[in-house]
């Protein structure tokens, strides 16, 4: 019959630093101690400063940006500005596009320079006639106001330049007097009486009456200074 037999070994502990069993009793360890520096605890604080080769390139970077900002803010103004140029250029040969289409219908240049000037002579032609019916208005006034029963030798011998002035006459309220603005030997306006102006052609012009009283010899007209006798037209053949 066999057996079987079973011993009982101690247990030891080893402990680095030999002092197994003592302290705590057997097993226990002590904690080793670490040190934590501030730079460590608070690592924005450990940031070294800057040095002045560091702090010159930023600001050279800086003056850098800020050139090349600006210098962009230029180039937009630039191309603002030639675009701005070139939408008016657009819309100026736009128009001129559209005013060459209406010339086009209007017709060849040829006749479009026949129409301008047919334009312009009647448009000529009326101011005279405007011009010529207020004069005539104005001498048959004068005629009137002169006696004058003639009135178309009147207005025959009538120069465009002569002035005419109607005043009332006073030694009859219901009589009118005629005046003819002209200049003296020295320059200086004078108002001449019709009579005296036209006595040469008041025959013509008044015929088979009898002249105003008082009316006197008359001097000849006087036109700038010099004394002239009313000019006769070559087509009047009744002189």
């Amino acid at each position: 019959m066999n057996k079987k037999f079973f011993f009982a070994l101690p247990l030891f502990l080893y402990s680095p630093d030999g002092d197994a069993g003592s302290g705590g009793g057997a097993g226990a360890t002590s904690t080793p101690t670490v040190t934590v520096t501030p730079a460590q605890a608070n690592p924005a604080s450990a940031t070294p400063a800057i040095q002045p080769d560091t702090a010159a390139t930023i600001a050279n970077l800086t003056q850098e940006r800020d050139a090349a900002n600006a210098r962009i803010r230029e180039l937009n103004r630039e191309n603002q500005k030639h675009r701005t140029s070139a939408e008016t250029a657009s819309a100026t040969l736009e128009a001129e596009r559209v005013d060459f289409e209406a010339y086009r219908k209007l017709g060849k240049p040829a006749d479009l320079d026949a129409a301008i000037k047919e334009r312009n002579t009647l448009k000529n032609e009326k101011v005279e006639n405007a011009a010529r019916t207020e004069r005539d208005a104005h001498l048959s006034e004068v005629a009137k106001a002169a006696r004058i029963t003639a009135l178309d030798a009147f207005k025959q011998l009538d120069r465009p330049g002569l002035v005419y002035e109607i005043k009332d006459d006073p030694k009859n309220k219901d009589a009118k007097e005629v005046f003819i603005k002209t200049q003296d030997a020295s320059g200086k306006d004078i108002l001449q009486p019709f009579d005296e102006f036209w006595k040469p052609f008041l025959s013509s012009i008044r015929p088979n009456t009898t002249p105003r009283p008082g009316a006197g010899p008359a001097p000849a007209p006087v036109q700038g200074g010099q004394q002239q006798a009313p000019t006769q037209r070559p087509r009047l053949g009744i002189f």
